[in-house]
């Protein structure tokens, strides 16, 4: 039976930064040339090893983009998020939170794109369902009352009528204001990325 690799979760800040090059202004990450200490762990020559690690992987970009649509990869056997790297690179603490991508494009990964929040607030700037039918979120339409009907999530995950509608529109005024009222970013709601 194969022992198993007691693999670190997270990877120390400073190491992060010596290991990746973070570009804020386009979110690439890029591989550092890496030094013979580095490779210390190997069986064979750190010097020889460093050499063909440099030769395949510096200055090459350090991860990819997943089908879930977040750029993510490894280092040093340990997954991770490009989002949650550039954090660390960017402020030398791993993220106490989550991490919103504002314009909802979850491989823009630009510092100006990316802010730390808890996740009820991220759950304010999330994209339309591609199941809504009404064209926005938090507005329905009941075929039993026959009324458009408007709620809104507050805290704590309660759900809240905000009334019944005769006409579609005044039921999405009333989502919006609720919204504002609430606290959700002003990119709620968008359509999902492609």
């Amino acid at each position: 039976m194969e022992v198993p690799i007691n693999r670190p979760t997270q990877i120390a800040p400073s190491l992060v930064r010596d290991l990746l090059h973070y570009d804020p202004d386009t979110g690439q990450l890029t591989w550092k040339p890496r030094k013979p200490r580095h490779f210390k762990h190997c069986e064979r020559d750190p010097d020889w090893v460093c050499k063909i690690w440099n030769t395949k992987y510096s200055g090459r970009s350090a991860f990819g983009r997943r089908r879930h649509g977040y750029v993510a990869g490894h280092i040093l056997g340990v997954n991770v998020y490009a989002h949650r790297v550039a954090y660390v690179i960017m402020t030398g603490a791993w993220p106490s939170g989550q991490i919103d991508h504002i314009n909802g494009q979850r491989d823009d990964n630009r510092w100006q794109n990316l802010r730390l929040v808890d996740p009820q607030e991220n759950s304010r700037n999330t994209a339309i369902s591609r199941c809504n039918s009404s064209g926005v979120v938090g507005v329905s339409w009941n075929r039993e009352k026959r009324r458009w009907w408007a709620y809104i999530n507050e805290g704590n995950r309660q759900r809240r009528l905000l009334g019944a509608f005769r006409s579609k529109a005044d039921a999405v005024a009333a989502r919006k204001a609720a919204e504002k009222r609430y606290g959700y970013h002003e990119n709620h709601g968008r359509k999902p990325a492609a």
